[in-house]
């Protein structure tokens, strides 16, 4: 069963704006804040409209559920290594996804724990973003 296209091309358009967002200024010497308060103005708005999109109800059954998710994330460390596989935090609201919001994780923890050990679960669910984050800091 497929999505009606024109529900696609919008999401698609919103996500679009978002993903692809570009400032319409550019840094200035000596800036105190200004270049960052416009970009976050300009990024929350076309946040704000992607709340507005909705999966079509028929879609609902090819949302995979926890255990589902879980055998994907297997393939994944499968082929990677559990050192490069995280939860990614940015399920967007109202959208049909794996969660649908935060209090889904604890499902998603819980298939993790059927297919992976417990070591890679703590991975997969924080300790290899912050090994990541800690790497990437600056200063």
């Amino acid at each position: 069963m497929g999505q009606k296209p024109e529900n696609a091309q919008h999401a698609g358009a919103l996500i679009g704006r978002m993903v692809g967002y570009q400032p319409s200024v550019t840094r200035p010497p000596g800036d105190r804040g200004e270049y960052i308060a416009k970009m976050d103005e300009g990024f929350r708005e076309r946040w704000r409209a992607l709340a507005d999109w909705k999966e079509m109800p028929e879609a609902e059954p090819l949302v995979p559920n926890a255990d589902e998710w879980a055998e994907q994330v297997d393939h994944v460390i499968k082929l990677v290594g559990a050192d490069h596989v995280g939860i990614g935090l940015d399920a967007v609201a109202g959208r049909s996804a794996v969660p649908r919001d935060a209090s889904g994780y604890r499902d998603l923890v819980a298939s993790l724990n059927k297919i992976t050990t417990p070591e890679n679960v703590r991975k997969i669910t924080g300790e290899n973003w912050l090994r990541v984050l800690e790497k990437a800091k600056v200063g």
